[in-house]
C-alpha cells in the first residue's frame, strides 16, 4: 500500500498547474494543509478541501489565503476578533504529504492525505 503513495512534492513541482495535476492524479489527497507561525512561535493551520482549494489554486500562491488568525498572539497588534493570517506558498521547499492510516479513501482504498 505503501509503495503507491506520494510523500512529498519537491520545489520544482510547485506551482498552480503541477499542483493541479498532482491533485488530480491523486483522489486519497482530499485536503490542502497550511501552518503559519508567528514571531512568537504560536502556530495556526488551517485545512481546505481539494475541490475549494482547486477553485483558488492561484491566490493560494499569490498569498490571498488567510485564516481568522484565532490561534496566533499578536499582542498590541491585533485581538482574537480582528486578527487575520495571510498564507504564503514557500515553493523553495519539499512539501510534505501527511496520511491518516486509519481513514481510507472509499474510492482507491489509501489512506487520505492532507
Amino acid at each position: 500500500m505503501t509503495a503507491q503513495l506520494l510523500y512529498f512534492i519537491s520545489p520544482d513541482q510547485c506551482n498552480s498547474e503541477n499542483l493541479k495535476k498532482i491533485i488530480h492524479q491523486r483522489p486519497e489527497i482530499k485536503f490542502v494543509s497550511m501552518v503559519g507561525v508567528d514571531l512568537g512561535g504560536n502556530d495556526t493551520d488551517a485545512k481546505i478541501p481539494t475541490a475549494v482549494f482547486l477553485k483558488d489554486t492561484d491566490k493560494f500562491f499569490r498569498g490571498e489565503i488567510h485564516t481568522d488568525g484565532s490561534s496566533v498572539v499578536l499582542p498590541g497588534i491585533a485581538t482574537l476578533n480582528d486578527g487575520k493570517v495571510d498564507f504564503e506558498a514557500d515553493t523553495s521547499v519539499n512539501w510534505f504529504i501527511d496520511y491518516n492510516y486509519e481513514h481510507l479513501d472509499p474510492q482507491t482504498r489509501l489512506p487520505v492525505g492532507t
